[in-house]
């Protein structure tokens, strides 16, 4: 009786490139009316981009591969405004602005089908397009531009917005989970008698969220306050000043160890707007010195981050000089032992009107942008391309057959291809390829 001796398999996952590099900027082939809007977030299935034009405010779903190549587009809705794109591997939510209200859209099913899952009561959200030839002005504030935010973790979808009361703004907040609406539409702008505020941001913490928000006590411009509150229950804490001068957007984000406030100040009319960055640890409200990140940022796009599995903490955002054309820079920049990496020009092929989306899959970064430089918005994509992480919880069992059976997980990388098996060879004294497997096992 022969014994089957089963020696360790080697499993590669096998990536577009094995190397660790910037990757050429692709033309997608997408071409549309002026973009108004860019969002993108990879996953498993690959890149996943929503977009609105202008006119009658299309609004549009794309799936392209890691090689930029499109495998499917979707219209999901028309005469809508701005938008957001949250989710995870089996779960994508578009977020945007329909005739005043805050409309919500699901995808399970691979992306090709968007359900409406809008929240009651979430009116009067006050939005603006922003101007064609932003880059030939100065001293344009962001005013009502993107007036919600939307994060996604753990099943649950947390929705934050700007409501306008009596001629004030309201920020309010509702959270999705379990395929429902919690019942309590809560004000974020509450514990203070008569406090008003509008422009919230969202930021998920292991076990909280951490909101900021604009008082707006000039128009579009005001002072930055933060607050907590318990994921799942509503429990809040005191609101705290963050940023006391003229902000015209904010951002905020977490890598777990910090958060992350990010403020565009505006100064005077023609001057620049300066991009300055705070944090604080987890927990605490006493937010430190603010960091000066950038001398002129288009505040229209903001700022945009991400965390990759390496634990350092990702940024990007355009800078841009009044002229004509405009002189726009698509910037990339991470956070790592307390210290900011210095610019990386991720393109500068920009023209009047550009929009783009950042995020991060694995330790692999995606971006993609509109150049609109005369009457039509082309779709760009560019992905900085880390080396494959290694499967993770791999197991080896013996078939019904008698063979070894592995599994593992797959890791949420939109650019792995395929896994190779090797083995052991005795015969050949070196590693030989076994098997290749499109899924994990």
């Amino acid at each position: 009786m022969k014994n089957l001796k089963i020696f360790l398999l080697v499993i590669f996952c096998i990536a577009n490139l094995f190397g660790q590099n910037w990757n050429n900027i692709i033309n997608t082939g997408i071409s549309t009316n002026q973009a108004v809007g860019a969002n993108v977030l990879a996953n498993q299935s690959g890149i996943n981009v929503l977009y609105t034009t202008s006119g009658t405010g299309q609004i549009y779903y794309v799936l392209m591969s890691s090689s930029g190549t499109i495998i499917k587009q979707v219209q999901i809705d028309s005469e809508v405004y701005v938008s957001l794109l949250v989710g995870d591997n089996d779960n994508l939510f578009g977020v945007y602005v329909k005739n005043g209200s805050l409309k919500v859209v699901r995808s399970t099913n691979l992306f090709t089908s968007w359900t409406d899952i809008s929240p009651s009561g979430a009116s009067n959200v006050p939005v603006t397009l922003p101007p064609s030839d932003r880059f030939q002005q100065s001293g344009i504030e962001s005013g009502s531009y993107q007036m919600f935010d939307a994060a996604y973790k753990d099943g649950r979808l947390h929705l934050a917005w700007t409501e306008t009361v009596s001629g004030l703004s309201e920020a309010y907040y509702n959270e999705y989970f379990n395929q429902n609406w919690l019942p309590i539409k809560e004000e974020i702008t509450s514990d203070y008698i008569g406090e008003k505020g509008g422009r919230p941001r969202i930021a998920i913490l292991p076990t909280q969220l951490i909101f900021s928000y604009n008082w707006l006590n000039n128009g579009d411009l005001g002072t930055i306050r933060t607050r907590y509150r318990g994921i799942g229950g509503p429990v809040w804490s005191s609101s705290v000043t963050s940023f006391t001068g003229n902000s015209a957007g904010e951002k905020i984000s977490s890598d777990n160890t910090y958060i992350h406030l990010f403020y565009y100040q505006w100064l005077q009319p023609g001057g620049n707007i300066p991009l300055y960055h705070k944090k604080i640890l987890i927990g605490n409200s006493n937010w430190g010195t603010a960091t000066l990140l950038a001398n002129n940022i288009d505040d229209w796009n903001g700022v945009k981050c991400s965390k990759t599995v390496n634990g350092i903490f990702q940024m990007s955002y355009i800078t841009f000089q009044y002229s004509t054309p405009g002189s726009a820079n698509l910037i990339h920049r991470s956070f790592s032992n307390n210290t900011w990496s210095a610019p990386y020009t991720v393109s500068n092929t920009f023209g009047y009107s550009e929009f783009f989306g950042f995020s991060t899959a694995s330790n692999d970064l995606y971006f993609n942008w509109f150049n609109h430089p005369s009457n039509v918005s082309d779709l760009y994509y560019r992905q900085y391309d880390a080396i494959p992480l290694a499967p993770q919880n791999l197991t080896v069992t013996r078939s019904s057959t008698g063979h070894p059976l592995l599994n593992w997980t797959k890791n949420n990388e939109a650019d792995i291809q395929y896994y190779q098996i090797y083995k052991w060879s005795t015969y050949d004294a070196g590693w030989v390829p076994y098997a290749t497997s499109l899924t994990n096992s």
